[in-house]
């Protein structure tokens, strides 16, 4: 019996030990960041976790527009070495609409797939998204990024001002604000995302 108690404590502590190592990993690793949604008419909450696991950024994006009545799920990644993005799968739910998505990208190459359908996305530059970008950009060094995003094709170029770094393609009115290695602010037609 005090062998059979002895063990069971030892397991308690042995998974306590587990949970507390993993609770740390992720208060080191991993970053909550909540945002304010501007799209169009239509406004919303932005709650985005990030963390890295080996050489792999993961993003989990939760969106609640219109008091919940449209909500969007997005789990994302991007590979660090070399940097490229790799996926996107995205949940979208509401009163009318429930569908399910994808994006994998290559170099050149992406596929969309929502529900039964999909489309391939060629270009001669590397295809991003506009999910991945902000994390994407966290980790570039140059200074000009030439890319193509399903919207078409966009050339970002970098101004650094202290700890504050703003990606911006004036062309398309497009502009993504890093500060202190956070996203704090994403601005393009119709779309404003803040960091609150």
């Amino acid at each position: 019996m005090i062998l059979f108690r002895l063990a069971k404590e030892n397991s308690l502590k042995s998974f306590n030990l587990f949970l507390l190592l993993c609770l740390s990993i992720i208060c080191i690793n991993g970053n909550e960041i909540k945002y304010s949604v501007n799209y169009g008419k239509y406004s919303g909450i932005l709650t985005v976790d990030y963390y890295n696991t080996n050489d792999t950024v993961n993003i989990n994006y939760n969106t609640s527009i219109g008091w919940g009545i449209v909500r969007i799920k997005n789990n994302c990644a991007l590979l660090l070495n070399p940097l490229k993005p790799l996926y996107i799968s995205t949940s979208f739910n509401s009163f009318f609409k429930n569908y399910k998505g994808s994006a994998a990208f290559f170099d050149t190459i992406a596929l969309y797939r929502q529900n039964n359908d999909s489309m391939f996305k060629y270009s001669d530059k590397q295809i991003n998204d506009w999910l991945l970008l902000p994390y994407f950009f966290l980790h570039y060094n140059d200074s000009i990024y030439d890319c193509t995003l399903l919207q078409g094709d966009y050339l970002f170029r970098k101004t650094v001002d202290e700890s504050t770094i703003i990606w911006e393609d004036r062309k398309q009115g497009v502009s993504i604000t890093i500060e202190d290695s956070i996203p704090i602010l994403i601005k393009a037609t119709n779309m404003k995302i803040k960091k609150i």
